[in-house]
């Protein structure tokens, strides 16, 4: 991966209109033509509007942690190998992979972790647990988790993190076994915010929501199906 830029484009920051001139539409659809001198307003039009747009991907967009199999691309080829390093809190971390999981998978706190639309974490193992979120853990955006097994899994998600929040989880099993929990959420918490929906495609989902000791509605928690 090449190296985050030090410099950007700071044109124009104050945005002073007596140093821009936004073109008309017309102008805009043609384009420059041959030996025309824009007016120096019109081009720092241009470069303010692409600042604002660096400061914006730059504020919303920031992954100091990527997950890639491509060679050059990513920090950590697996989530796994991430996790079994030296996780700090605060990492912001993007999975750009499908990866396939044979033991549980814990997301410490204050890790954050965005998925590639289009990828899945998946297990064709008979887990008892396949993920877990720490305090103050975030699963950002949809995160598709999908089952391939034949037997039983015990708990395809379980909250058990004050704070924590996801999004959207998905839940999919794609075979002919059982998630006994799709989502569990741990007793004593508080402040855990979640959406998921479930998918029981040939297997069977037997509780999407286990709520260990009722506080759903206590302790600011919000756990809802979508």
């Amino acid at each position: 991966m090449a190296p985050k830029p030090t410099k950007k484009p700071s044109w124009v920051p104050s945005d002073n209109p007596l140093y821009i001139d936004e073109p008309s539409a017309g102008k805009k659809l043609l384009g420059w033509v041959a030996g025309e001198k824009p007016p120096f307003q019109w081009m720092n039009w241009l470069f303010n509007v692409i600042n604002h747009w660096v400061d914006y991907f730059a504020g919303a967009v920031t992954y100091n942690i990527v997950i890639d199999t491509t060679t050059g691309e990513g920090d950590f080829s697996t989530l796994a190998a991430y996790l079994a390093g030296s996780p700090a809190a605060g990492d912001r971390v993007w999975l750009k992979v499908d990866e396939n999981i044979t033991a549980k998978m814990t997301i410490p706190a204050g890790i954050l972790i965005r998925q590639l639309k289009g990828k899945k974490l998946t297990t064709s193992t008979n887990l008892a647990e396949m993920l877990e979120l720490g305090i103050g853990s975030v699963l950002e955006g949809d995160f598709l988790i999908e089952t391939s097994h034949t037997g039983i899994i015990g708990k395809a998600v379980i909250l058990n993190g004050n704070g924590c929040r996801a999004d959207n989880i998905i839940i999919n099993n794609t075979s002919t076994g059982t998630i006994t929990n799709g989502v569990y959420l741990a007793a004593s918490k508080n402040g855990i915010k979640a959406d998921f929906e479930t998918i029981a495609g040939t297997g069977t989902i037997t509780t999407p929501l286990n709520d260990d000791d009722n506080s759903e509605t206590a302790n600011l928690i919000q756990v809802r199906s979508l």
